[in-house]
């Protein structure tokens, strides 16, 4: 399971740290991704935490099973489902 720390998605990603958060908070508590804590060894403190993405690759796998035509590859890139050529993961 991977594991960045939130400055280290912050700085990858071009958004503050604190916007992370948020992101990240609202990827959990729509069952998107689960937070696990890391503690370093022999009590030395909290380590930067895992993130579990096993349901959204199970979402994913869902949404591309059921609409397999959306992932043809091809010349042209993949296809969005929507317009805005975001997709949706909410059940």
């Amino acid at each position: 399971m991977p594991f960045p720390s939130k400055q280290t998605l912050a700085l990858r990603s071009g958004i503050s740290s604190r916007q992370v958060q948020r992101t990240l908070l609202s990827l959990e508590n729509k069952g998107i991704i689960t937070r696990v804590a890391r503690y370093g060894a022999n009590n030395r403190g909290r380590l930067s935490n895992v993130y579990d993405l096993s349901a959204l690759v199970e979402k994913v796998s869902r949404i591309a099973k059921a609409n397999p035509s959306l992932y043809e590859r091809g010349p042209e890139t993949i296809k969005a489902p929507a317009e805005n050529g975001s997709f949706d993961v909410s059940d």
